[in-house]
């Protein structure tokens, strides 16, 4: 065991915070950075629906609100989405697409099914709400983490906090920024104390970080410098070299500590 402190982190309420994801949207302003933007996957549409007039769509809203009340089959509501969505406007449409999310998190079926679903109707809502299903399409596809372990590098974790944190910046005070965010702070978290022990990104056999994370950090702040995810590991890099590497020392650990302030105060 080394000595010190070691910080004990559990990432078991991952997936309490990924399910929680399933509730919010909408839209808000943009921002930009040296990271290239999400390339959000597009199907054009099979034909060219004129829309309906306000009265016509609220009485498709109704029809769908009546049949989720119903407890439908999942197929059944799949089918009435797939031949009304068209028509509705892209305001009546994402709200389609929210509820249908709902339903789905009170069914058997994984979160990476619901999701690749959800996508398929990207073309029909805001830009907010696609950005936000091509995070969790991606974030369930590919879990960084089970919950014990991480399950992706960290390069590709510091990846996904890019963009999320493009996502927080292009749509502020969205609907759908609080689990954004929540998403972010485990993947900064997980990039420096894995799920829970940093020391798995320590040489064997001591509590000094290794060489090839340090350059990780230093390689995603100098491609990034203008975000706040650069800014925040600068911050910890700092802090590293300052104590030797040694990820026991007392400044690293108050700086693991408050970690969840230092990101807040970047928001």
């Amino acid at each position: 065991m080394l000595g010190g402190v070691i910080v004990k982190r559990s990432f078991k309420n991952m997936a309490l915070i990924i399910i929680s994801i399933y509730m919010i949207f909408t839209l808000a302003a943009c921002n930009s950075f040296k990271k290239e933007p999400i390339e959000i996957p597009k199907v054009e549409p099979e034909e060219t629906v004129e829309t309906l007039s306000k009265e016509e769509q609220d009485s498709i809203m109704k029809g769908y609100y009546q049949i989720l009340a119903e407890n439908s089959h999942k197929e059944d509501i799949i089918s009435y989405i797939d031949d009304n969505i068209k028509k509705l406007d892209r305001e009546n449409a994402e709200s389609m697409i929210v509820s249908l999310e709902n339903f789905l998190a009170s069914t058997n079926s994984s979160m990476e099914e619901d999701y690749s679903l959800l996508s398929r109707y990207t073309e029909y809502v805001s830009a907010e709400m696609q950005s936000y299903l091509h995070i969790l399409e991606l974030e369930t596809g590919n879990s960084f983490t089970d919950g014990e372990i991480l399950r992706i590098d960290m390069d590709e974790i510091l990846d996904r906090a890019l963009d999320a944190e493009k996502h927080l910046n292009d749509f502020q005070d969205g609907k759908t920024s609080r689990k954004i965010y929540e998403l972010y702070i485990e993947y900064i978290k997980a990039s420096m104390i894995g799920t829970g022990n940093q020391y798995i990104f320590a040489e064997e056999g001591n509590s000094k970080i290794k060489d090839e994370y340090l350059e990780i950090y230093k390689s995603i702040i100098e491609d990034n410098s203008n975000t706040n995810t650069a800014d925040i590991l600068s911050q910890y890099v700092k802090i590293l070299e300052e104590n030797q590497g040694d990820m026991n020392s007392e400044d690293v650990n108050r700086f693991y500590d408050e970690i969840e302030l230092i990101i807040k105060e970047h928001f």
